[in-house]
């Protein structure tokens, strides 16, 4: 989860992941629940305005339920297309344009991400 909201992508990210992690393992029981404290952490710059703005995710999470898909091509995607709602819009062939990923591999995510946002649907209506 913490992949999915760190501000920034890529080489422009302020804070790692490793450093997010700790940073958040550093807070006690009340900081936790101090939302401004969280985002702090979590690197957001002006953490009180932070809470202002939006955020979504990027995709992490969604990739890591797809079948045999490694981590590395899951950066890829992640970093290609930005964000969650851009990724779940990609065709097969916007997916192929990314470095790793061939027709069956773009197939393969495509069909995995349709699969996984039906059954999101499904899950909030049964």
């Amino acid at each position: 989860m913490i992949r999915d909201y760190l501000p920034g992508v890529g080489a422009r990210r302020s804070l790692s992941m490793d450093d997010a992690v700790g940073e958040l393992n550093a807070l006690s029981a009340t900081e936790l629940i101090d939302l401004v404290a969280v985002a702090k952490a979590l690197g957001y710059p002006g953490a009180s305005d932070a809470l202002d703005s939006a955020v979504s995710p990027r995709g992490f999470r969604l990739l890591a339920k797809v079948p045999r898909l490694p981590s590395m091509v899951v950066d890829r995607l992640v970093e290609h297309f930005g964000s969650l709602q851009r990724l779940l819009g990609a065709t097969v062939e916007d997916l192929q344009a990314v470095e790793g990923v061939g027709d069956a591999r773009a197939r393969s995510v495509r069909e995995g991400l349709s699969r996984l946002a039906e059954a999101s649907i499904l899950e909030r209506y049964v």
